[in-house]
């Protein structure tokens, strides 16, 4: 063969296949077909989280459970000292045992004041979400998530199950694609 029928072959060849390609395209379009049923799929998967519902050691609840205790020191000593310099501010007035006994009590309240500033800084600090003493659990739980959903659809008087990701209206769109038997 000479280049010239070759050439003539080849194109023909690109056209027959063009043509058997733009054939095929001619086969298939796209119709309404109604839904019948729409059904949602869930899965089950296991995912984890930390329980919050932590446990202290009985240790750290015992300091808790005597934080009242914890305030006696410090308020006798803060009445002590306010008594003391109370004295010594009136101890050539009348009223000297009144400011005594009244600079005792501000001194008691003052030092029961910076005792509770303390501990509630301490408690803020250590309290159940900053407290290295805590113990926390990593629980697994079933978590539903959505799968597929199930479609049911009638086209032409039958009817036809598929699968998809997204629910789809009342009607939905089909292809359509003819082809010899």
């Amino acid at each position: 063969m000479n280049t010239l029928s070759k050439l003539i072959m080849s194109s023909a060849a690109i056209i027959c296949a063009f043509n058997v390609q733009a054939g095929n395209h001619r086969n298939v379009y796209y119709d309404q077909a109604k839904v019948i049923n729409t059904t949602p799929v869930y899965k089950y998967t296991s995912a984890q989280y930390v329980d919050h519902r932590c446990n202290r050691p009985q240790a750290y609840k015992n300091k808790r459970s005597h934080h009242r205790a914890d305030k006696v020191l410090p308020t006798v000593i803060g009445a002590a000292i306010g008594g003391t310099i109370a004295k010594n501010i009136l101890k050539h007035s009348d009223a000297k045992h009144i400011g005594i006994f009244t600079g005792a009590v501000i001194g008691g309240a003052i030092g029961n004041e910076i005792t509770s500033t303390r501990n509630d800084k301490y408690h803020y600090q250590h309290g159940s979400h900053y407290d290295p003493h805590a113990t926390c659990k990593v629980r697994n739980k079933k978590v539903k998530t959505l799968d597929h959903y199930q479609v049911t659809y009638r086209y032409r008087g039958e009817v036809f199950t598929t699968q998809m990701n997204s629910r789809p209206g009342r009607k939905m769109r089909v292809k359509i694609k003819v082809q010899p038997v």
